[in-house]
């Protein structure tokens, strides 16, 4: 796949998206899942390829997505990095935007 496929222009921001998807590890995965649009399959990924403008372009092709998520990435909501750094053992950050979710479990490496 030379190019990323279009965008619809239901998805938020389809130019910054556009230009989300045209990673190598991206290629990948849209190339692995190329014909099986719409058919109700979940991808499950690890944090080297997931990210959000990927979760949310797989959304609009019918696909479920899950994973871990590098905070570093790129579209990682500000709100989910700063809490992050701050938050006690044991909370659970969540952001949403439409129907892409950003979930961060907060756990100290060192106990009291």
């Amino acid at each position: 796949m030379s190019n990323p496929p279009a965008i619809s222009d239901t998805a938020p921001n389809p130019n910054i998206m556009t230009k989300a998807l045209t990673g190598k590890t991206t290629k990948i995965v849209l190339n692995l899942l190329e014909g099986l649009e719409h058919k109700g399959h979940c991808v499950t990924m690890d944090n080297f390829y997931n990210s959000p403008a990927l979760a949310r372009y797989l959304k609009c092709r019918g696909f479920d997505c899950l994973g871990t998520e590098r905070l570093t990435r790129k579209n990682i909501p500000e709100d989910v990095k700063e809490m992050k750094k701050n938050c006690e053992k044991g909370t659970i950050i969540a952001c949403h935007s439409g129907d892409v979710m950003v979930l961060a479990g907060c756990k100290n490496l060192i106990d009291d």
